[in-house]
């Protein structure tokens, strides 16, 4: 028994000395092995980090952090109706000065006719076409003699050889034109009488065109403006008391329109810009796909209602009259739909005879007492119809139930 205690603490021991000289050959680092004298020994290369002095610095990248867009979603339509620019109709523009040209002519009045004026016959309608003075003879086209009898003269002293007088007291003359100034070629004579000249509606001055001898004069020049005007020559029916007559006579009108390099300023000062609506016309519509037009509904007609009462009786006395006491009870009364027969209503009469019945309907409706056969149209009206059947006195009064 001792021997076998020994033994196994030998044993022990041995297996603990194989152990502590196992983990101190791996803790301590491998030591070269001796070679034979007859070979010299071989280095072994390892890898020696030295470090340097000074430490060097390299270049290197570093990231910024940036915003990355992300993706949003936005609504849109699905299907495009229609897409346009459109600019207000209402929207007021701010006044702007327009420079002028350098060679523009600037006048205070326009500039006076020189003789001889161009003739206006030629001029194509509207008779617009013409630029500075130019004469509209008393027989051109745009002289309108609306008023009295009016006759032409020739005469060599006259315009183009010829003008026109009226003696008529309602004696008138229209023209509407064209242009910025006006002035009246008229004749004066013995009987020559007194007219008015109108511009635009206005009486602008009267024209006493007596004198001891013919004379062929003008009036001073008249600036409207350019534009559309309307001259009126009115026989005013008076005249000088030297005058044997009441004549008005015109030998021509003379009309001014400036040119683009020309331009007339009374009162010496040039317009200021004003701002004005602009109306520009919407641009740039394209339909793509428009709403379903509506579709034409037709409109239910509302029920009418039918509102009527009877009263039965019977004319025991012969009189023709329904009195109180001739009333029959219990006789079936029936609103019915024409054509169909559907009952709409139905009642029984009262010990008076009387029953009274209502009903909605948009057919024609009878109003029928079945038992006797009888039946009334009823019109729609809300007001109550009120029907009256006196049987009469030969129907035996046992046979009604």
């Amino acid at each position: 028994m001792r021997r076998k205690i020994i033994i196994g603490i030998s044993f022990f021991g041995i297996l603990s000395t194989i152990i502590v000289i196992g983990i101190l050959s791996i803790i301590q680092p491998a030591t070269p092995k001796d070679v034979s004298s007859d070979h010299s020994p071989t280095p072994i290369i390892t890898a020696t980090h030295v470090p340097s002095n000074t430490p060097t610095q390299f270049p290197t990248n570093t990231s910024t952090p940036t915003t990355t867009p992300t993706s949003t979603h936005t609504p849109t339509l699905s299907t495009r109706i229609a897409q346009a620019s459109i600019i207000m109709p209402d929207v007021t523009l701010l006044p702007t000065s327009t420079a002028l040209p350098n060679d523009v002519q600037i006048l205070a009045a326009p500039p006076q006719p020189i003789e001889p004026l161009p003739n206006a016959t030629r001029l194509p309608a509207p008779y617009t076409d013409f630029i500075n003075w130019v004469t509209f003879e008393s027989d051109h086209p745009a002289l309108h003699y609306i008023g009295g009898d009016w006759t032409p003269i020739g005469s060599q002293q006259a315009s183009r050889g010829q003008y026109h007088f009226s003696e008529a007291p309602n004696a008138m003359l229209q023209f509407p034109f064209s242009g910025e100034a006006i002035r009246l070629r008229y004749v004066g004579f013995t009987n020559g009488g007194i007219c008015e000249v109108v511009l635009n509606g206005d009486v602008v001055m009267p024209i006493d065109s007596y004198s001891s001898t013919g004379l062929f004069a003008v009036t001073e020049v008249f600036y409207l403006g350019a534009g559309e005007h309307l001259l009126e020559v009115r026989n005013a029916n008076e005249a000088n008391p030297n005058s044997s007559g009441n004549m008005i006579a015109i030998d021509a009108i003379d009309v001014y329109q400036a040119d683009e390099l020309t331009l007339i300023l009374p009162n010496g000062e040039l317009p200021s810009p004003s701002a004005t609506p602009t109306l520009i016309p919407v641009e740039q519509i394209e339909l793509i796909q428009a709403p379903p037009s509506p579709q034409p509904t037709a409109t239910a007609i509302p029920p009418r209602v039918i509102d009527a009462s009877v009263i039965v009786g019977y004319d025991e006395n012969l009189n023709q009259v329904l009195d109180v006491s001739e009333g029959i009870r219990g006789i079936s009364v029936r609103l019915v739909e024409v054509g169909t027969n559907n009952v709409l209503a139905h009642a029984f009469t009262d010990a008076q005879g009387f029953a009274q019945l209502q009903a909605t309907s948009h057919a024609e409706v009878q109003l029928v007492v079945p038992y006797f056969g009888q039946a009334w149209a009823l019109t729609g009206s809300r007001e109550s119809q009120t029907f009256t059947l006196l049987l009469s006195a030969g129907n035996q009064p046992g046979l009604i139930p």
